[in-house]
């Protein structure tokens, strides 16, 4: 008996630990961590991050991007139907249909073949990005990295006319000094980790200006996109340190009071202050 009952006390105070102490989500992290194969440029603004995935090469050597996050830069309307597996993009006249699993599309009512086919990942539908690209006659250009990957720029001013992007060119532009080199700072890599109400972003990046460029004078421009607001963003810590031309340096960042679920996109204009 006396056994039983010194078990029964052990039960009951670790109950109460547990109620006043209970488990919180700093003890959970969700770590999203990649190297970038493939980094798009819209506009002079790089995209690095799309909720809820950012955009990758699939296994056909293909760009995929998330319907929803992506079609909302471009001002589009995009419908799926879950019953039928089929996904249709809307812009004014222009029109792009789209099945999982089915590299058959149908741009302006047209058929055409696609080498690759959308897929569900995370939760969401990713279609080629080749395919928007080819319906909405979007300007676009491959560069290659160094250290492998690719660069995709995109330009087209429906961009820069509606949803966040028009918002932080304009609000970028209220800063922006006639000194300012926007140029030379190319973002390679991102990790997110989330934690009790904050998010831990670590950025790296590579000096492709030409020259040694003092750390302190650079600033990644860095663009938060969540679900009720779009603010910019700024490093932890600030080192004092010269880097050489072609060196890599990494900035981190304390985002307060979110968590990854809250973001939709991050964006980097970064720039070189004189």
């Amino acid at each position: 008996m006396k056994i039983r009952n010194t078990f029964l006390l052990i039960v009951f105070i670790t109950s109460l630990l547990t109620i006043n102490n209970p488990v919180h989500a700093e003890s959970y992290t969700r770590d999203i961590s990649y190297e970038q194969q493939i980094l798009l440029n819209i506009n002079g603004f790089y995209l690095l991050y799309t909720t809820p995935q950012a955009p990758y090469i699939d296994d056909d050597n293909r760009t995929m991007v998330p319907l929803r996050s992506f079609t909302k830069l471009l001002g589009a309307k995009a419908t799926y139907d879950a019953l039928n597996k089929t996904a249709v993009i809307q812009s004014g006249e222009q029109s792009l249909k789209l099945k999982l699993n089915s590299k058959t599309v149908y741009i302006n009512g047209e058929r055409k073949e696609m080498d690759t086919n959308p897929v569900m990942k995370a939760n969401s539908v990713f279609i080629p990005l080749k395919s928007i690209i080819d319906t909405f006659r979007i300007r676009s250009e491959q560069q290659s990295m160094n250290g492998g990957g690719a660069l995709i720029v995109l330009k087209d001013d429906r961009f820069l006319t509606q949803g966040p992007l028009q918002q932080i060119r304009e609000m970028r532009i209220t800063e922006q000094s006639a000194t300012d080199k926007y140029y030379g700072i190319f973002p390679r890599f991102l990790k997110m980790e989330e934690a009790q109400y904050e998010v831990n972003m670590r950025i790296e990046s590579r000096n492709t200006l030409g020259q040694k460029v003092e750390f302190s004078n650079i600033d990644l421009g860095m663009w938060l996109v969540l679900k009720n607001e779009i603010q910019k963003i700024n490093p932890d810590i600030t080192d004092n340190q010269t880097l050489e031309k072609g060196g890599f340096f990494t900035h981190n960042f304390t985002i307060s009071n979110q968590s990854i679920g809250d973001i939709e996109y991050i964006f980097s204009f970064p720039k070189i202050k004189e």
